[in-house]
């Protein structure tokens, strides 16, 4: 290794040093002089003060130096961490994008053997665990728990073991730009580092919203990634918010959208040892859940990560999403050993079942496509079922008192152990279903939705004939629109109406996405208005909401009239509204809208959702 090279260069100088102090006679005999001993004696002492110092100090990290109370810029950052593709043929450090302020993305590949290409490492049979830090910058436990972990497997060695049937992605900082932004001040409810960056991009995006809609350049860049290496276990490493108690660090995993055989393993094998293995070192793991009336002994609710954050992405491309959670009160030190602790935890248990866990993903893929060809009912709307768990609940016991500033309790925590057992409901159920379609239509003037469709890995294509087939379409009602923007986006809430029509599809103007398909968790949240993270939802067709056509009250009257006298029906529809509906009595504009958009002058494809549900292909 390059390491011992190293050393080996250090002893052949002492020797050479040795020399220098050597007085050779005539008779060829080699003694030291008094003098010269001495000399070589102060000169290896000196030395080795110097230089292994030096040796031993270029690995410890910052946050090491800084007695654990800090952590590095970016640029001190990706300087360690290229450190170890310099130092050992078992890692490279890769680019994977390029931030809005122009910093690179960049990710690590570790591997036992020196494979550094998917393709290879994907035939060489490893499970692929990829872990990202920093996509809050604030949050960076993971950052450096990383830099000690990796140092451990790749220079002392003593870890190296944990690259058995896996290989490790690291991403250091996700989040580079919010990283740099940088003060004592980022994190009003965290105990350190002294410094810490910002939760958001420099774009204000925060990109545990964006998995699903795709609008930053990171998230773009990161989907590619993700579709490049397909890992079989994703962690994303964050500090909570929230209330005070004993535990070092928290979980989720959402197994509601994993294959039964998932579910099963999570549930009854990865989890458990995870958490007993972490606990062995000393950090007190809990679920990620929120306190029943606030009070923990009263029960414990879990709750439904969407996709739009990390881990409930990861769950819907049926992959297992382990979110880390540190306890934002604890020391640095803690929360960042605590998060080393959970992802070495993690590698044991792949490495240790990689073999059932990557033909369980397999399984599950092949699952995707079989189940939405033969079940056209799709569950959603997740909430606690009700049962309960018994868990064991370490806290602190709390007390409100009135706040001079608000007038209000606000509560207050002691460091006074607060212990007992208490329900856990974090079994999960679906609400609603839906009947899903053969697929759906996208109409070609809609075609920019293919970018973040193409980040997805979505099959789609164009049909090569005329095909006739019976289509659902959906319009909107009540349609109303939040008074501000969230994530950068004007989100839209509305009703829906269905209708089925026969058409015949033009194969010049549709795009068609088969159902049944690997990822068809993700065509089905992205397409169906239904969902928060849909792309209607997201507020890609606002557009169609606008009404771009208005009427002048003297040309309307008499077509009005006109079509109160001779549709009786209209005519009593109209009277019972004046009769029932006080508001639209005494509101002029609204009566003669009534009329408008019962007439053939009103815009035909105002709040019409452009996709089309394929019901049925009829040829």
């Amino acid at each position: 290794m390059k390491g011992f090279v190293r050393k080996r260069i250090v002893f052949q100088g002492l020797f050479n040093i040795f020399d220098l102090f050597i007085d050779r006679n005539t008779s060829k005999k080699m003694v030291f002089t008094m003098k010269s001993g001495i000399l070589t004696c102060i000169f290896i002492l000196i030395l080795f003060g110097i230089i292994y110092p030096q040796t031993a100090n270029s690995w410890l990290t910052f946050f090491e130096k800084s007695g654990y109370t800090e952590t590095p810029r970016y640029d001190q950052t990706m300087d360690y961490f290229r450190k170890f593709p310099a130092e050992t043929q078992f890692a490279s450090m890769n680019t994977f994008g390029i931030s809005p302020q122009g910093r690179e993305l960049n990710y690590l590949v570790i591997n036992r053997k020196g494979l550094n290409y998917p393709e290879e490492i994907r035939k060489s049979g490893d499970a692929v665990v990829m872990v990202m830090c920093g996509i809050h910058a604030g949050e960076i436990e993971g950052k450096d728990a990383m830099m000690l972990l990796l140092r451990e497997m790749l220079i002392t060695k003593e870890k190296f073991g944990l690259l058995d049937n896996l290989t490790f992605i690291v991403i250091p900082i996700f989040n580079v730009d919010g990283h740099e932004r940088v003060t004592k001040y980022n994190r009003i409810n965290q105990n350190g580092p002294r410094e810490m960056g910002w939760r958001t991009t420099a774009q204000n995006l925060n990109l545990n919203r964006d998995f699903m809609k795709a609008d930053s350049p990171e998230i773009k860049a990161f989907l590619k990634l993700w579709a490049e290496w397909k890992p079989d276990v994703f962690i994303d490493s964050h500090t909570t918010d929230g209330a005070d108690h004993q535990y070092s660090v928290h979980y989720s995993i959402p197994v509601i959208r994993l294959s039964e055989g998932q579910k099963k393993f999570v549930e009854k094998d990865f989890l458990p040892f995870v958490i007993s293995e972490t606990e062995k070192d000393g950090y007190l793991m809990s679920p990620y859940a929120g306190y029943i009336d606030g009070d923990p002994l009263k029960g414990l609710r879990d709750w439904e990560a969407t996709p739009r954050f990390s881990n409930g992405y990861a769950g819907l491309r049926k992959r297992i999403g382990f979110l880390i959670e540190a306890h934002m009160l604890k020391p640095y030190k803690e929360r960042v050993f605590a998060t080393k602790s959970v992802v070495e935890s993690i590698l044991k248990s792949v490495r240790n079942n990689k073999n059932l866990i990557v033909d369980l993903n397999r399984k599950a893929d092949e699952e995707s496509v079989q189940l939405t060809r033969e079940n056209k009912i799709y569950p959603y709307g997740y909430k606690t079922t009700g049962k309960a768990d018994t868990l064991f609940f370490r806290g602190y016991k709390q007390s409100k008192e009135k706040s001079i500033i608000t007038g209000a309790e606000i509560i207050k925590f002691s460091q006074e152990k607060l212990e007992g057992f208490t329900p856990f409901y974090g079994e999960l159920g679906a609400g609603n279903e839906l009947t899903l379609p053969e697929g759906y239509l996208l109409p070609i003037e809609w075609m920019e939705i293919l970018e973040p469709v193409d980040y997805h890995g979505l099959e789609y294509s164009m049909t090569d004939k005329a095909l006739n087939a019976i289509v659902e379409r959906t319009r909107f009602t009540e349609v109303k629109f939040r008074n501000r923007p969230y994530e950068g986006r004007m989100i839209p809430s509305f009703k829906t109406i269905t209708e089925l029509d026969t058409i015949q599809i033009d194969p010049e103007k549709y795009v068609f996405f088969p159902v049944p398909q690997v990822n068809s968790g993700l065509l089905i949240y992205l397409f169906e208005p239904v969902f928060d993270d849909s792309f209607v939802k997201w507020g890609f067709f606002n557009t169609i909401f606008e009404e771009k056509e208005y009427f002048e009250d003297y040309i309307l009257e008499p077509i009005a009239v006109e079509m109160l006298n001779s549709d009786q029906n209209l005519r009593m529809e109209f009277e019972k509204k004046l009769a029932e509906e006080e508001d639209f009595r005494n509101n002029p504009e609204r009566r003669l809208r009534f009329f408008y958009e019962r007439s053939p002058y009103f815009d035909s494809q105002l709040n019409v959702y452009p996709i089309l549900r394929v019901i049925k292909i009829l040829n």
